[in-house]
C-alpha cells in the first residue's frame, strides 16, 4: 500500500509541475519538483540552443519575419525570459549561456552597424 501512495505522490507532484511551468503565467511555483522544471525549460530559451529555438518559434509563430535586422530584439526578449530561474543551480547553468547570448548579440548589432 505504501508503495502504491508514493507512486501516486510522484505523479502528483510531477503533474502539478507540468501545470505550473507555463511560461504565459499560472499557479505560483510551490514545490522544488515546479521550480526545477520551469528551470530546465528556460534554460532551452537561453544560449546556442536558445537562439536557434528562438529564429525557429519566431519564423513558424510569425512573430519574426526573417529580416536580420529585427533579430537582436527577438533575442533580447528571449534572453530577458531566459534570466527568470528559481534555483541556484539553474542560475549557475545560466551563466555561460547568459554571456553568450549577450556576446552574440553585441557582435551581430556591430555586424549590422558595419562596424565589424
Amino acid at each position: 500500500m505504501s508503495q502504491a501512495w508514493t507512486m501516486l505522490s510522484a505523479f502528483c507532484s510531477g503533474a502539478s509541475a507540468i501545470r505550473a511551468h507555463s511560461t504565459f503565467g499560472g499557479p505560483e511555483l510551490e514545490t522544488l519538483e515546479e521550480r526545477v522544471l520551469f528551470d530546465a525549460i528556460r534554460l532551452d530559451f537561453i544560449g546556442a540552443i536558445g537562439i536557434a529555438r528562438a529564429i525557429a518559434r519566431g519564423l513558424l509563430s510569425g512573430a519574426y519575419s526573417g529580416d536580420v535586422s529585427e533579430l537582436p530584439a527577438l533575442l533580447r526578449s528571449t534572453l530577458e525570459k531566459g534570466r527568470k530561474l528559481y534555483t541556484e543551480e539553474g542560475e549557475k547553468a545560466a551563466e555561460e549561456r547568459i554571456r553568450f547570448m549577450e556576446e552574440f548579440i553585441r557582435q551581430l548589432e556591430a555586424e549590422l552597424k558595419g562596424e565589424k
